[in-house]
Parts: C-alpha cells; sequence; structure tokens
C-alpha cells in the first residue's frame, strides 16, 4: 500500500525494499525505491493521516485481484477515480481527480480549446486524457 500526502508518496517498507517482488519491472523498481518514503506500519501511517491523504494506492497480486478490488471499490465508494497505471497497483482518488481533469484546467489556464491540445500515455491512467484532447496519443 501507499499513499501520498501533499504531492509526498509513502508508501509499505517492504515494497520499497523490493518493488520486484510485488509484481514491478525493474524501471519501476527503480522509481519506486528512488521517490517513495518508506513507512514500517503503512496501514496505522493511513490511519492517522486520513484527513490529508491525496491519494491511495493498493498492490494486487493479480489481474483477477485486481479486477475484484476495483469492482467493490467502485460500487460501494461514492466519490472516487479508479485507475491504474501499473497492473499491481489500483490507485484511489477524488473523482476530480485524474490525468483529463489535469489537463482540462492547463488548458483553461491557457485560454487552449481542449480540441488544439494533444496528449501522450501508456497506460489506462491516460486513458482518459487522450479521449479528451484533439489529438491522443497511445505510446
Amino acid at each position: 500500500m501507499g499513499t501520498y500526502i501533499q504531492g509526498v508518496p509513502y508508501a509499505w517498507q517492504p515494497y520499497v525494499e523490493d518493488p520486484a517482488r510485488y509484481g514491478a519491472s525493474a524501471v519501476e523498481s527503480d522509481y519506486i525505491q528512488t521517490t517513495r518514503c518508506k513507512v514500517e506500519d503503512i496501514r496505522k501511517f493511513i490511519w492517522e493521516h486520513r484527513k490529508e491523504l491525496d491519494s491511495l494506492d493498493i498492490i494486487v497480486s493479480s489481474e483477477e485481484e485486481h479486477l475484484q478490488i476495483r469492482a467493490k471499490l467502485e460500487q460501494n465508494v461514492p466519490g472516487i477515480y479508479v485507475t491504474s497505471s501499473v497492473l499491481q497497483l489500483l490507485e484511489i482518488s477524488n473523482e476530480l481527480s485524474g490525468k483529463r481533469s489535469g489537463v482540462a484546467w492547463l488548458c483553461e489556464k491557457l485560454g487552449i480549446p481542449a480540441s488544439a491540445a494533444a496528449a501522450f500515455g501508456d497506460a489506462e491512467n491516460d486513458e482518459d486524457m487522450i479521449r479528451y484532447v484533439g489529438l491522443g496519443i497511445a505510446v
């Protein structure tokens, strides 16, 4: 498990120390190990900071578990946005979150219509952004 608080990523210590054990590729492992703050008891940490959380990441062990947990979340927890950048993670945040929302905000601030914007992506968490802009490119 992991979480973000004011943009700072925190994750369960065993996951940070050996991300490959939980399905991360070599590139993903390096990224996790160089960006996450280790937390020994992540559940306790999340509970203690529950009013400050930006988002939650749940580590899953299989595609079946991924789909089951995702379905339960989407059916039972209103107001959330569930996505995934890699198979072993479910990423949960506020329903107004996501890359589409970020691009929409940026387009508005810059005075650019979405139809004149381009976006690139390679994962599920990019899909809504790619569909939103005038030129969406899946890489």
